[in-house]
Formats: structure tokens, C-alpha cells, sequence
């Protein structure tokens, strides 16, 4: 995947937010207070979607700053890249296992409530849709920040060269 498609796949990740709106609407069942605590926690999802996003429309500005020899933006944008203490890979790095694990928790939590009479067994059983499509929105996040992160490491060796030519 080259960074162009990289940018466009980040941004039409599906709304990990409005997704875990959907699953909530399946916890109407008493007794399921600390699954609705969990969805609070995965609905931040949406920010490291947004991050992701942003993090591709960097690297797609940084591969254009490097085709124009622009040194001071390149700089400026690795410098953004690297240290932006919100939106910088370094907290992306952080923020997507998170989430993973927090989605792991709910799974688990998920999958474990055998106790429940069974109308409400049924309604949860109907939701196990959607919690399956907030898990593969964390895959779909893992693999971008590691393509993101691959290209970055790619594009800054070239740079590297550049910068010494100059």
C-alpha cells in the first residue's frame, strides 16, 4: 500500500464511536454497568482513527515536501511527526494497543455472560455483529500505524541522504 492509499484508507476507517453507540444499545440489561464503562474507554477510538488519518495526511505531505527538495517543511513535519505530544506517532504507538486491549477486556466480558436469562442472552447474542466490526476496526489500526511507521522509517532514510547532499 503506497502512502496515497495509505491516507485514503485511514481516513474511511468505520467510526469505532458510532459502532460502539450501536453495541451500547444492546446493554439495556441490568448488570452490565462495567461493559458501558469499557465502550466509554473504546469510543476514544474515533480520536486514534483521527490520528491515524492525520498521521497519513502527514506522511503524504512529507513524501510531497520531499519531491518539491523542500528541506524546511520536511524538517518541520518530521519534527511534527516524531514530537507532537497528541497527535505524534509516539502517542499513537501507545494509544492503539490500548484500545486492542480494551476491546480485548470487552470481548472477554462479552463472551462470558452465560448467566442471563434468555431473552437477554438473545439481545446480546444479536450485538456480537458489531462487536466483531470494532475488533477489526483495532486490527485495521494496528496495520496502518505499521505501515505508516514503514514508510515514515523509508521516506527519512532518503531525506537523510538528501539532507547530507545539501
Amino acid at each position: 500500500m503506497d502512502v496515497k492509499e495509505l491516507k485514503a484508507a485511514t481516513s474511511d476507517l468505520p467510526r469505532i464511536d458510532q459502532l460502539a453507540a450501536e453495541f451500547e444499545g444492546y446493554l439495556n440489561v441490568q448488570g452490565l454497568e462495567q461493559l458501558r464503562k469499557s465502550l466509554k474507554e473504546i469510543k476514544y477510538g474515533q480520536v486514534v482513527n483521527d490520528k491515524l488519518a492525520s498521521l497519513a495526511h502527514q506522511l503524504f505531505d512529507l513524501k510531497l515536501a520531499s519531491v518539491m527538495s523542500d528541506h524546511k517543511k520536511t524538517k518541520r513535519i518530521i519534527n511534527s511527526f516524531l514530537k507532537d505530544p497528541h497527535g505524534g506517532i509516539r502517542r499513537v504507538i501507545f494509544e492503539v494497543p490500548y484500545l486492542e486491549s480494551q476491546l480485548s477486556l470487552l470481548n472477554t466480558a462479552y463472551n462470558t455472560l452465560n448467566n442471563l436469562p434468555l431473552e437477554h442472552t438473545i439481545i446480546l447474542t444479536e450485538g456480537n455483529h458489531v462487536l466483531k466490526k470494532m475488533l477489526a476496526v483495532s486490527e485495521q489500526q494496528k496495520k496502518y500505524l505499521s505501515l505508516i511507521g514503514k514508510h515514515f522509517v523509508e521516506m527519512t532514510r532518503e531525506l537523510k541522504k538528501e539532507f547530507k547532499k545539501a
